[in-house]
């Protein structure tokens, strides 16, 4: 804190005007140096222009200032204040801009470490922070009834979701990303079926996708969430999705591909069973926990989907409540993964 409070005096200092300077030898009092109401009101400029949590408040300036109003301070107290009030701001968001980058760079590092801790694909998450960093602030028409039209777009930046279907449903794959602390949770997800022209998946790693109506297989790739709306299915609600690439997985609406608590259609039974871990955990637990003969126990599968996305009930609200409002949902799948670290998305419907 001291260090920003320093450079932005010394940007002061270098720039008094000579005609302005005072002698060091006399001292002012604080209604001398500058107009409190004034340093006030450009203090919060500063603050209000800037979202980085080092900024100094108001007290630590105006404490700042005031051990400054001294004979020997370097430069004329009364010009370094008011310098400080006009040019703090532009100065100050140079340096905020500086932190900013590399905080961010930090937490993406973060999650890429959280990520492959948890069991996830190393080159899935390097795909989705691409798609962030590149297109995070792009606008993408949405296909509906068929046609292009209207706009979606990442709104909600604060969490992602990396569904890793190279992985066995037997595995937590359906990872949860808080992108701005770094912090990932992992619980189980189901795959879609399918049921048209002889393709059908297993219920361990699903082998085909599908964006087209009728194949009850999940899309791949990269989609953003939508609304939520009440359902007749046994899961009582769902949360839409648009799909970002044309002719990959831009019927996702369409085809009623949606995010949705995961039990049956009946509401009788479980299709996506509880069990999460957390990159906090100090040993995640990555499969199914057996409390008998206390040990995960691999090969478990879930039961399959029509083509949607489920979580465990117990989770869904949660998963709601983070990914709402255009959130980032991402696929990955064998034909990604093949497509290398540096692939990005293809066929994007960006306007």
């Amino acid at each position: 804190m001291r260090i920003l409070l320093l450079l932005i005096f010394t940007v002061a200092c270098e720039n008094i005007p000579q005609n302005l300077q005072r002698s060091h030898g006399e001292q002012f009092t604080r209604d001398d140096v500058y107009p409190a109401q004034e340093l006030q009101m450009n203090i919060n400029d500063i603050q209000r222009e800037t979202s980085f949590e080092h900024i100094p408040d108001s007290d630590e300036i105006v404490s700042f200032l005031d051990q400054s109003l001294s004979p020997n301070y370097e430069c004329d107290s009364y010009q370094t204040a008011r310098l400080v009030n006009r040019n703090a701001p532009r100065e100050v968001q140079t340096i905020v801009s500086e932190n900013e980058v590399e905080e961010e760079n930090n937490i993406q590092d973060t999650i890429k470490d959280n990520f492959t801790r948890l069991g996830g694909t190393p080159v899935a998450i390097e795909q989705a922070l691409c798609f962030m960093n590149t297109h995070g602030d792009k606008n993408f028409q949405k296909k509906i009834n068929g046609t292009h039209q209207g706009r979606t777009q990442i709104r909600n930046k604060d969490y992602m979701v990396v569904q890793d279907f190279t992985l066995s449903s037997g595995q937590k794959r359906f990872f949860l990303i808080n992108m701005t602390t770094g912090e990932i949770e992992t619980m189980f997800s189901s795959h879609g079926m399918g049921n048209q022209d002889g393709t059908h998946n297993g219920l361990y790693v699903p082998e085909h996708f599908s964006n087209q109506p009728g194949t009850n297989l999940s899309p791949r790739g990269f989609m953003v969430s939508g609304e939520r709306a009440p359902s007749s299915q046994g899961w009582k609600w769902h949360m839409k999705f648009d799909g970002l690439q044309e002719n990959i997985n831009d019927n996702s609406r369409d085809r009623l591909v949606v995010f949705h608590p995961g039990v049956s259609r009946d509401g009788t039974r479980r299709l996506t069973y509880p069990g999460r871990a957390t990159s906090n955990d100090a040993e995640p637990v990555l499969h199914t926990w057996s409390e008998t003969s206390n040990r995960e126990i691999e090969g478990i599968p879930q039961n399959m989907t029509w083509g949607c996305t489920s979580v465990a009930s117990e989770y869904a609200e949660d998963v709601y409540d983070k990914t709402k409002n255009g959130a980032l949902f991402y696929n990955f799948t064998q034909a990604e993964k093949d497509a290398g670290p540096e692939y990005c998305g293809s066929d994007l419907l960006d306007i």
